[in-house]
């Protein structure tokens, strides 16, 4: 897990989401990159999975992880 105080522009890490496979009712669990753009006081503007770069909160990036997750 990852402190908002330690967060720097340039940083790459890592979220763990589980997504359903298809229309079924079976799922799986997905590593996605999260790159930081901009450092703000209270928000810091990232690129989630190489998409447009938003407004992520200190509550989001807490949940991110520093090294790539193993996926089992």
């Amino acid at each position: 897990m990852v402190a908002f105080s330690t967060v720097k522009a340039g940083d790459t890490y890592w979220q763990k989401a589980r997504v359903k496979m298809g229309n079924t009712t079976m799922s799986r669990t997905v590593v996605y990159p999260v790159k930081i753009i901009e450092v703000h006081d209270d928000h810091v503007i990232a690129s989630w999975n190489s998409n447009t770069p938003k407004k992520m909160y200190e509550r989001q990036i807490t949940k991110l992880f520093r090294n790539k997750p193993v996926v089992k």
